[in-house]
């Protein structure tokens, strides 16, 4: 839709800091339905993730790693019930972070560019190696 009012300008334009803000301009619709799906994500994860941290904060308790430096099964239930209280806060400050980042990247023009060609890929395999992936598949299927 932004094409047909701002094609012409388009069109016109020698500036190359210009064609990238023209850029961002008609990108902004798509960064912008993107971040709200991916909020949308994150507010429908939160409680999933709260609940299997807290599952999982209390199943240490039980099942605790043993020997020197280990904590006590005392120290790991007083942070199993700290979590219990401060987790909400930390996840969302958690998603917070996460959205600021997701903007950031949405919008990240100076990627690294990859010239790997899939001839340089398949060179790398020799007829030894294709040979120990072909014994490995056999002994597999037996």
């Amino acid at each position: 839709m932004l094409h047909f009012f701002l094609g012409s300008l388009l069109l016109n334009l020698r500036s190359p800091s210009a064609n990238i803000s023209v850029l961002k301009l008609f990108y902004l619709p798509i960064a912008l339905f993107a971040f709200l799906v991916f909020s949308l994500y994150q507010v429908i994860i939160l409680p999933v993730c709260y609940f299997k941290l807290v599952g999982h904060k209390f199943a240490l308790m039980v099942k605790s790693p043993q020997g020197q430096g280990a904590s006590s099964t005392l120290d790991r239930a007083g942070r199993a019930f700290l979590f219990i209280f401060l987790g909400p806060f930390f996840l969302s400050l958690n998603c917070v972070v996460d959205l600021y980042w997701f903007v950031k990247h949405l919008y990240k023009m100076d990627l690294e560019k990859s010239l790997q060609k899939s001839s340089q890929i398949s060179a790398d395999i020799n007829r030894r190696t294709y040979k120990k992936m072909i014994r490995y598949f056999e002994q597999r299927n037996e």
